[in-house]
C-alpha cells in the first residue's frame, strides 16, 4: 500500500511538474493538456522517466496535426500545393482561436473543410472572371476598365502573391484577416480614412501589376499607387511654377535639359485637360499634357521615374493639332494594351459608324 502510495505522489510530482512546464511553453488551453497526457502515457507504459521533454512532444504533435489536416485536404482537393497551403493556415487559425477550442482534431477538420470550399469557390470564381475577360477582350480589349473590387476578389491568392510586392502582400494579407475596413483599423490602431487608403494601395498596385503582366504600355492604370500619386503631383507642380513665374524651381527637374525648354512649353498651357503615360522601359515614360482651353496644344515630354529618386525630364516639346474627330455615337476607342492600333482613316471609319 505504501509502495502504490509513493508512485501516486511521484506520479502527481510529474504531472504537476509537465502541466507547469507545457503551460508555460503553450498556454493553459487544450494543446498544453493534451501534450501532458501524451507523455504521462508513455510514461505509464514505459516507467517514469525524465527523458520526456515538453517542448519535444510539443513540436511532434503539431507536425501530427498537420499532417492530418494535409491528409484531409488532400482528400478534399486532389492538388498538394492547396492542401498544404490549407493544413498551414488551419494550424495558424487553430492558434489564434485556441483559447476557445475544446476538441482539438474536430475543430481543426471543420477548419480544413470550409477552408478547402472557400478554395474552391475562389477558382470557380476566377475561371468566371477570365471567362468575362476573354469575352471583354474579344469585344472591346481595354483591360484597364476592369474593376478593382473585383479582380482582387476572384483572382486566387498565389496570383495576387506572385504580383504585389512584398510589403503589399503582408497589408493585403492583414487586411484579409478582418470582415471589414472598421475591424481592420482597431486592430491596427489606425484611422478609419488610413484603412481605406491601404485598402485603395492594395487594389491599385495589383491592378497595375496584372496589367503590366499582360503587356500593357500606356494608360495611367499601369501606375503603382505611389508612382500615379507622384506624377500627378509632378505634372501639376510643373504647370504651378510656371503660371506662377517660378521658373526657377523647374531646375530641380531639369538636370539633363535646359529648364527653359520646358518653361517655354509649359507657358503655352493655361489649364490640364487630362494627361496620359505610355512606358519607354528603363524608368522612361512618355508624358503627354492636354490644355483645357486650347485643344490644339500638347505638351510631349520623356522623363524618366526611378523607385528611389526624383523625376527628371529628358525632353520637352510642344506638338499642335491639326484637327478634331467627332465621335457622335460616343463610341470607346479600341486599345491594345492601352494602345490605339488603328490607322487614321480606319479609326475615322470606325467613329463614323453607329
Amino acid at each position: 500500500m505504501q509502495t502504490e502510495n509513493k508512485m501516486y505522489d511521484v506520479y502527481h510530482q510529474v504531472s504537476s511538474e509537465l502541466q507547469k512546464e507545457a503551460i508555460g511553453l503553450m498556454g493553459n488551453n487544450a494543446v498544453s493538456h493534451e501534450i501532458v497526457y501524451r507523455i504521462l502515457l508513455a510514461q505509464v507504459k514505459t516507467g517514469i522517466s525524465s527523458e520526456y521533454s515538453v517542448q519535444v512532444e510539443a513540436d511532434k504533435f503539431i507536425k501530427e496535426l498537420q499532417s492530418y489536416c494535409y491528409n484531409f485536404a488532400l482528400k478534399l482537393t486532389s492538388e498538394p500545393e492547396l492542401a498544404s497551403d490549407i493544413a498551414q493556415d488551419s494550424i495558424i487559425e487553430l492558434f489564434k482561436n485556441i483559447d476557445k477550442v475544446e476538441f482539438i482534431k474536430g475543430w481543426l477538420k471543420s477548419t480544413v473543410y470550409n477552408k478547402t470550399m472557400t478554395a474552391i469557390k475562389e477558382k470557380i470564381n476566377f475561371r468566371t472572371l477570365l471567362s468575362e475577360l476573354e469575352q471583354v477582350q474579344s469585344q472591346y480589349p481595354d483591360l484597364s476598365d476592369l474593376d478593382e473590387s473585383k479582380l482582387i476578389k476572384t483572382i486566387p491568392e498565389d496570383q495576387v502573391k506572385e504580383l504585389l510586392s512584398e510589403a503589399d502582400y503582408l497589408m493585403f494579407k492583414d487586411i484579409k484577416k478582418y470582415s471589414n475596413l472598421k475591424e481592420y483599423s482597431e486592430a491596427a490602431g489606425i484611422s478609419y480614412g488610413t484603412a481605406r487608403k491601404h485598402s485603395h494601395i492594395i487594389r491599385r498596385n495589383l491592378k497595375a501589376a496584372y496589367l503590366r503582366q499582360h503587356g500593357w504600355q500606356a494608360k495611367p492604370e499601369i501606375l503603382t499607387y505611389k508612382q500615379y500619386d507622384n506624377l500627378r503631383r509632378f505634372v501639376h507642380r510643373l504647370l504651378d511654377f510656371s503660371r506662377n513665374n517660378e521658373v526657377r524651381r523647374l531646375k530641380r527637374y531639369c538636370s539633363k535639359i535646359n529648364f527653359e525648354e520646358v518653361q517655354n512649353c509649359l507657358s503655352q498651357i493655361t489649364q490640364i485637360s487630362d494627361w496620359g503615360v505610355r512606358y519607354l522601359g528603363e524608368y522612361k515614360y512618355e508624358l503627354v499634357i492636354w490644355d483645357k482651353n486650347n485643344w490644339q496644344i500638347t505638351i510631349l515630354m520623356i522623363i524618366c521615374v526611378p523607385p528611389d529618386k526624383a523625376i527628371s525630364i529628358l525632353s520637352s516639346k510642344t506638338l499642335k493639332c491639326m484637327g478634331k474627330m467627332e465621335n457622335k455615337y460616343n463610341k470607346k476607342i479600341p486599345l491594345h494594351k492601352g494602345l490605339i492600333t488603328l490607322k487614321l482613316d480606319e479609326l475615322v471609319e470606325y467613329l463614323s459608324k453607329p
